[in-house]
């Protein structure tokens, strides 16, 4: 096995090392959306949930375009409400996995996210402490797949874009990502990102 070497391995949060619950949620309260495909592109062009998660708009704002936009039979309290809880938590060996990877690796993550769920992953979970880099769509304005999301971080890091690793669970993204002249490979869950890790030779 050739072992490849990357300067920094880059890691999405929701479905790579989150559990998300909302797809399941979203697809019973919204019928026309067929399936989750249907769902994530809906959200990733969505112009309120690119608004809200590069920090431009309110989570109230947020939930009532969100009732509008997708056409959901709840109140807006019923949708922050349950859109808080949408990070059920890290998948399980995770944390294992960060911590062996953080002994022989620089991490970081580049997550389309917002202050709500980011709140949630600094006070509850200590996860975070594990990255050199953290790229929140809220803080930094710039949104997956768009290519000055990746772009971004290649330069706050100093790197050619080909020395970064970027993993995924969303095939736009890991396209944006290519695009940038970045590695990456779409993967869902610990044992898709162990496989990936050790097919490239990084465990």
């Amino acid at each position: 096995m050739t072992r490849h070497h990357y300067d920094l391995i880059l890691f999405d949060i929701g479905g790579v090392l989150i559990e998300v619950s909302g797809v399941e949620r979203m697809l019973r309260w919204a019928p026309f959306l067929d399936t989750a495909e249907m769902m994530w592109h809906q959200w990733l062009t969505s112009p309120v949930v690119r608004a809200f998660e590069s920090g431009r708009t309110s989570p109230q704002t947020f939930a009532h375009q969100m009732i509008d936009e997708f056409r959901l039979p709840v109140s807006a309290d019923l949708f922050l409400e349950e859109f808080r809880r949408w990070p059920v938590g890290l998948f399980a060996g995770a944390q294992a996995l960060l911590e062996q990877l953080s002994a022989t690796h620089t991490l970081g993550v580049l997550s389309n996210t917002n202050h709500l769920h980011w709140e949630l992953f600094e006070t509850q979970m200590t996860f975070l402490d594990f990255f050199r880099y953290r790229f929140a769509s809220h803080l930094t304005g710039h949104l997956k797949p768009d290519l000055q999301a990746y772009r971004q971080v290649a330069f706050a890091a100093g790197l050619e874009p080909a020395r970064i690793l970027f993993l995924d669970d969303n095939q736009a993204n890991v396209d944006g990502a290519r695009d940038a002249g970045l590695e990456a490979y779409r993967v869902y869950g610990v044992a898709k990102v162990r496989g990936r890790l050790a097919a490239l030779g990084q465990l």
